[in-house]
């Protein structure tokens, strides 16, 4: 069996799940409008197209972990009912997907009264409904072979598939349903709902938020959800500090939101995803989330050459800590306790939440990009990137004079970590580079080895650059980040965005390429053999070529709070 049928049914199962019509003809209209979750699709039969033509998808099935996955008996029967339906059909599985997902299709969720468990209806409507009539003539002949089983019968032209109590299938002229719920099934596909979740405020609101004009979009009631949670379905505290650090600001809106939407655009060139909640007026508490929708938000992520990957992250750091109480769990907050203990040793003196928070700006941004070892005569074992922190300081000088103190211990603690595991200890130095002064640590004897302990990565500089500070785990990256702070791209400020995240994939690839022998190693060790290893090596490496950049930020706007997923290939 060729690798295009093998590969069909995991297309058709993760492109079914999703379900909107672009223009005046919105199914939405014929939903009725108590659906929960509401998906819909249209020409889902391109990404089936791009999904078989793939170089990735041929690399896949080529692979010998799926030659290994597709000689199990579950797959070789699957296979064979694949074989068997398309001889009948007389066309390729793939193509069949293709055309049944040509047109639109939808997937919504309804309440069911007394039962926990929603009614579900999926609709697809091909753009030639040719495909549907073959489909019929082909099937029907089956239908009574197994009768026992399942009963069918023709009704107003549709023919009705019953498959037990809780499964209905109709075959319409121009359209297929499936649902547990038949009456339900009759009302969405003969579009009886009478402008259903189209003429709700909730459906508009996000309808024009998120645009009409794409792929795949979803519909979320969240007010519907709250309510059947008793409230809100989102907790108020949550139990871990850094996920609301994160996610504290974003979870509360979706929480007040009447609607949360989902849409999804897939091309040649790349994917995006974006989700977005409508913005409503938090209190007091939820204040160090969220930037002014008209500033840019977090800092720039420097630009880098050979850059693998950073992060930025807009929060009033100082308010969220003096906060803790109302936003966490209380159970948490004797982790505080330990974490101020710790803090202690590096800051002797100094109370954390009061002494040094406020001092510090609202940007944090971490960076990483590869390094070039020249402190050394040789290699470590492992090679990791350079990586780098830069913190945005309130009070420049005050806040310098903290950074100061926290990276003289730490240099001390590594040089006693240094001295029990008999490595070369540091001593400290300093260079003015671009006029700034730099202050890093050095080994008294330049380490030789070709595979020298993992420590021999870092040599730690830091350096102030007007009101930003930087963290580097090697000198060469603090340099650059000097360079980049002084003349920075006038693309680096763009729209508001609170958080993001960035990938760069081939350097990660290159990065992956000099740790081969450690990587692979690593999995015969499981008991893989080399060759086994070697092979899943070069196939991830192959499949990670293909990808360009990953992008995931959030930004907050005058009326919605939206999140971007992107991926380019």
């Amino acid at each position: 069996m060729n690798g295009i049928r093998r590969g069909v049914l995991v297309c058709a199962a993760v492109i079914a799940g999703c379900a909107p019509l672009r223009g005046a003809d919105s199914p939405a209209a014929s939903t009725p409008d108590d659906a929960v979750v509401y998906v819909e699709a249209s020409d889902l039969g391109s990404i089936v197209r791009l999904a078989k033509d793939s170089t990735a998808h041929k690399l896949i099935q080529a692979s010998p972990q799926s030659e290994k996955v597709w000689q199990t008996p579950q797959a070789r029967k699957l296979l064979a009912a694949i074989q068997i339906a398309e001889t009948q059909l007389g066309m390729d599985a793939w193509t069949v997907v293709e055309q049944l997902l040509s047109g639109t299709v939808t997937l919504s969720l309804h309440p069911h009264e007394g039962r926990s468990q929603p009614d579900g209806v999926l609709l697809v409507r091909p753009a030639d409904t040719e495909i549907l009539s073959r489909l019929r003539e082909r099937l029907e002949p089956f239908l009574v072979l197994a009768e026992d089983n399942i009963t069918s019968k023709a009704k107003d032209g549709a023919l009705h598939i019953q498959v037990g109590d809780d499964l209905t299938v109709v075959y319409a002229d121009n359209w297929l349903g499936v649902s547990n719920r038949r009456e339900l099934l009759e009302k969405v596909g003969r579009g009886q709902a009478g402008n259903g979740l189209a003429k709700l405020d909730s459906f508009q609101a996000m309808e024009q938020q998120l645009d009409k004009d794409h792929l795949v979009r979803a519909f979320v009631n969240t007010q519907m959800i709250s309510q059947a949670a008793g409230g809100r379905f989102v907790p108020e505290k949550l139990d871990n500090a850094v996920a609301s650090l994160l996610f504290g600001g974003i979870a509360e809106q979706l929480a007040q939101s009447p609607w949360a939407g989902l849409t999804l655009d897939v091309d040649e060139s790349g994917l995006s995803l974006t989700g977005g909640v409508a913005v409503s007026d938090l209190d007091e508490r939820w204040a160090p989330f969220f930037s002014d929708p008209d500033s840019t938000g977090a800092a720039a992520i420097p630009r880098l050459k050979d850059r693998l990957a950073g992060f930025t992250l807009h929060r009033d750091f100082a308010d969220w800590y003096q906060k803790r109480e109302k936003l966490l769990r209380e159970d948490l907050l004797p982790e505080f306790d330990k974490f101020e203990a710790g803090i202690g040793n590096f800051l002797p003196g100094r109370d954390f939440g009061t002494d040094v928070l406020p001092l510090l700006g609202s940007n944090l941004t971490f960076v990483t990009a590869p390094q070039d070892f020249s402190q050394l005569d040789g290699r470590p074992g492992v090679e990791l990137p350079g990586f780098a922190l830069l913190v945005d300081l309130a009070k420049p000088e005050e806040g310098s004079d903290i950074v100061k103190l926290f990276m003289q211990t730490l240099s001390f603690i590594l040089n006693v970590n240094a001295g029990q595991e008999g490595r070369e200890p540091m001593v400290q130095s300093s260079e003015t580079w671009k006029g700034v002064q730099i202050a890093f640590s050095r080994h008294l004897e330049r380490p030789k080895g070709e595979r020298l302990p993992i420590a021999y990565n870092f040599t730690v500089a830091s350096a102030q650059v007007e009101d930003r500070y930087i963290i580097s785990s090697s000198l060469d990256l603090c340099r650059t980040l000097i360079d980049r702070l002084q003349a920075p791209d006038d693309d680096e400020r763009r729209a508001n965005r609170n958080f993001e995240l960035t990938a760069d994939f081939a350097p990660v690839a290159d990065l992956l390429v000099t740790n081969r022998d450690f990587l692979t190693g690593r999995e015969i060790q499981k008991g893989k053999s080399p060759e086994q290893a070697a092979a899943e090596f070069d196939l991830g490496l192959t499949l990670l070529r293909m990808l360009k950049q990953l992008s995931l930020s959030t930004g907050i706007h005058a009326e919605s709070l939206q999140a971007t997923l992107k991926i380019d290939w």
